[in-house]
């Protein structure tokens, strides 16, 4: 498109007015600078938007309305945004042109009241209250209070001081769980021998001398076989018994595992194989080779 491609004062109210398309828009869709829009708009006597009407705010208020709205209907300027259809920034550079006092960070959350450094240090450190403590007492965020802390210079506790002195009364321990009686040394001795004292995961195998392997249950359960549950139970060495017994998500993982290399167990000396080597069992659970006299 040359300079005599001028499009027609139709074309370009069409745009500008009624499609509400920017001059910068206008300019990438005739292919020419915003200077040259801008110009044919002034010819064509075509009137150019205020800043407010290009950013797509249809109206801008007074000082009074303004006012009204901030001070006395106590509107933060996110909500004014959302009247006026325009940014918060934009409300708060109009506060500033009509020179409206803004609310500081605590009044804009609607803090009503700020304790003063005694009243704080007398609930934190002499009475030993808790940020969540005190918060609530005073109906505020545990995050205002923690920065009214800092501004006091009040030191603040550590996690540990935080928890020293919280329990009144006596503590209650939980009694741990029991393990069943059949769980005795000759049931785990008896697994050593099933296992011929071999790690079922690592393959790692018990010498004399050395620490003795892990005697493992299988469902987690310390009372299986005294709670109408089977009491399975499968070798492991300390290192991957250490594993079992990690997160929800590893538990749950060696669980299966475990139970189809005891179920094949089960079932490989049923069949009648005198000779089994867990070696032939890869980590999956599955047979990789059978072995017999």
């Amino acid at each position: 498109m040359t300079i005599k491609d001028k499009p027609p004062k139709k074309d370009l109210k069409k745009l500008y007015i009624f499609d509400k398309k920017t001059i910068v828009e206008i300019a990438e869709i005739f292919g020419y600078s915003r200077t040259t829009i801008h110009t044919w708009l002034k010819k064509y006597g075509i009137r150019i938007k205020s800043q407010y009407e290009a950013l797509g705010i249809e109206y801008k208020p007074n000082k009074k309305e303004l006012e009204k709205l901030y001070i006395f209907d106590e509107k933060n300027t996110v909500e004014l945004g959302k009247i006026f259809k325009c940014a918060y920034q934009t409300i708060s550079k109009w506060l500033d042109e009509y020179e409206i006092p803004k609310r500081n960070i605590s009044q804009a959350r609607g803090v009503k009241y700020k304790p003063s450094k005694k009243e704080l240090e007398e609930l934190y450190i002499t009475n030993k209250k808790g940020l969540g403590e005190i918060a609530k007492f005073y109906g505020y965020s545990t995050g205002l209070i923690h920065r009214w802390l800092k501004e006091y210079n009040i030191q603040i506790r550590t996690p540990h001081e935080s928890h020293i002195g919280m329990y009144c009364g006596k503590p209650t321990i939980s009694k741990p769980i029991e393990y069943c009686y059949k769980y005795n040394p000759e049931c785990k001795q008896s697994c050593h021998e099933k296992w011929f004292y071999t790690c079922v995961l690592c393959g790692h195998i018990r010498k004399d001398g050395f620490r003795q392997h892990a005697t493992h249950h299988i469902d987690y359960n310390k009372q299986s076989g005294c709670d109408e549950t089977q009491l399975r139970i499968i070798e492991l060495c300390q290192s991957c018994h250490a594993k079992t017994n990690g997160s929800d998500g590893n538990r749950g993982k060696y669980q299966n595992t475990l139970l189809h290399l005891y179920i094949l167990r089960e079932w490989i000396d049923d069949v009648g194989f005198c000779k089994f080597d867990y070696r032939s069992i890869n980590i999956n659970g599955t047979l990789d080779q059978q072995k017999g006299d």
